[in-house]
């Protein structure tokens, strides 16, 4: 995998623990989507939204980490993989949530974004 694309994977869970709404939105391409829960949420403007709820929902302080992450395609300009997400509570040091993330990515002007994020 590249390393621009695991540094992707990576800033993004980073900007969860942080709480930045706004560094989250711009992984994303213009038309980027997070499907969850069979809901499809989609532009930058609706993913801000729906990330600031759903951080508000969590642990205070809950650090998001990334675990396993495997390739099923890279094809130049476009990857897709899954990963393990886990939520940790710092109140107690216990996995607040886990769940199976799969990325699909796109590389536009040499740069790696989001164009959908599925929660499963």
């Amino acid at each position: 995998m590249e390393n621009e694309i695991f540094q992707l994977l990576i800033k993004a869970d980073e900007l969860a623990t942080e709480r930045d709404i706004e560094g989250y939105r711009d992984l994303f391409i213009s038309n980027g989507e997070i499907l969850f829960n069979n809901r499809i949420i989609a532009g930058k403007d609706n993913i801000a939204d729906f990330v600031a709820q759903t951080w508000d929902k969590e642990p205070v302080g809950s650090v998001h980490l990334l675990f396993n992450p495997l390739v099923l395609s890279d094809e130049g300009d476009s990857a897709l993989i899954t990963t393990r997400l886990l939520i940790l509570d710092p109140s107690d040091n216990q996995i607040w949530n886990s769940t199976k993330i799969t990325h699909t990515l796109v590389k536009r002007n040499s740069k790696w974004q989001y164009k959908k994020r599925k929660v499963e």
